[in-house]
Parts: C-alpha cells; structure tokens; sequence
C-alpha cells in the first residue's frame, strides 16, 4: 500500500466534529465576556453539546489557557467566631 493510500484512508476514518466554526466564536465570545468563567460553564453559556475535554481542546488551539485559581486559607469555626468579634470591636456600627 502506498504512502497516498494511507494518508487517504486515515481522512475517511475521521470522526466529524460535533462543532463549527460559529460554535467555537459564540464559546470564544462568552469567555472573553467573562474571563473568570469554568470551561463547564463557558460550554453551558454557548449551549454547545461537546465534553469538557473537547472544550480544552478548542480553547487551547485559539491560544487560551489555563489559570488555576488561589487556595484560600481554611479557618475553622472557632476562628472565624474571634474574628467576627474583634472586627466588631475595631469598627462599631
């Protein structure tokens, strides 16, 4: 078998995207409208039927990526009750 015969067969073989082009602009859009927004709810907002992984996969070839967002100190109930109570005392309303 050839080389052409090959390259032919493997572009047969392609499964067919679940989007267009006009999907991937409306998920482009909702992104830049807010930047802060999950890839589940970008694919939500642009009612796209595809998986979380193919949203990546768009995002990243339009030269997106990804942030992840800052861990916040965990403060337990005890801590947060004294907090309460002295930000009260600094500032009385």
């Amino acid at each position: 078998m050839t080389r052409d015969r090959r390259r032919h067969r493997s572009k047969q073989n392609r499964k067919t995207k679940k989007y267009t082009e006009e999907d991937e602009e409306m998920m482009i859009e909702c992104l830049e409208e807010n930047p802060d927004m999950c890839i589940n709810t970008i694919i939500e907002e642009s009612k796209l039927d595809i998986s979380k992984m193919t949203g990546w996969r768009i995002l990243i070839a339009r030269g997106f990526r990804y942030r992840t967002a800052e861990t916040k100190w965990y403060i337990s109930p005890k801590e947060s009750k004294t907090k309460l109570k002295w930000a009260r005392e600094q500032d009385p309303i």
